[in-house]
């Protein structure tokens, strides 16, 4: 079983890291933290906890949108999430797939949120959701059908997203990608996304047999 701990790195002390890992300690589970900063990390790591993936971070400041895409893009519905999940499925190895459950979690991690998708002859071919904190957003998830990808949707939906924002108020945008995800990345630079100097890691905690 997998806990995702509800993990804010300014607000969880050593103290309450401990208690928690005392409390796993006589269940059958792996705790994973949320993407953390990697200076935030080390509270984590004292406490037995070790790095599960080290992450990209990259933003961008957020300026007046373009004109229209071309390309229809709207909000999805509730009868679209069984959809978005099998697509997500396709997307993203075991470890970083979604469930009704994390889906949810990750809308609720920020103030706002939306979800876009695009159709393609009645399938969904690709979607983005967004979330909105303050004057910072976040591009929480993109995924495009394996495919139908080069056409140019993960492009659109990050423009879209990108335009949500800033109706919403906010300044600046981030995302993250795996270190291995060169498409993504390459993808995030060509739409003015800078890197980071410094990344995020997600870690772990598993009882020892």
């Amino acid at each position: 079983m997998r806990l995702v701990l509800p993990t804010h790195p300014n607000s969880t002390t050593s103290t309450q890291i401990d208690k928690t890992v005392q409390r796993l300690s006589n269940q059958q589970v792996e705790a994973v933290t949320p993407a953390l900063p990697e200076t935030a990390a080390k509270r984590f790591l004292d406490a037995g906890f070790v790095i599960h993936e080290k992450l990209h971070l990259f933003s961008k400041l957020i300026h007046p949108p373009e004109s229209n895409l071309g390309r229809s893009i709207r909000n999805s519905k509730r009868r679209d999430l069984d959809q978005i999940l099998t697509l997500d499925r396709q997307c993203f190895d075991q470890f970083w797939r979604f469930d009704k459950r994390s889906l949810n979690r990750a809308k609720k991690a920020t103030r706002h949120n939306t979800t876009r998708i695009i159709d393609v002859e009645g399938s969904i071919a690709g979607y983005c959701i967004t979330g909105a904190t303050g004057h910072i957003g976040y591009i929480q998830r993109l995924g495009v059908d394996p495919n139908q990808r080069g056409l140019g949707m993960g492009s659109d939906l990050v423009t879209d997203s990108l335009s949500w924002l800033y109706h919403r108020g906010c300044e600046k945008a981030m995302v993250n990608t795996q270190l291995s995800n060169v498409a993504a990345q390459n993808l995030y630079l060509k739409l003015g996304f800078q890197l980071e100097s410094e990344g995020l890691v997600v870690l772990k905690w598993q009882r020892k047999q």
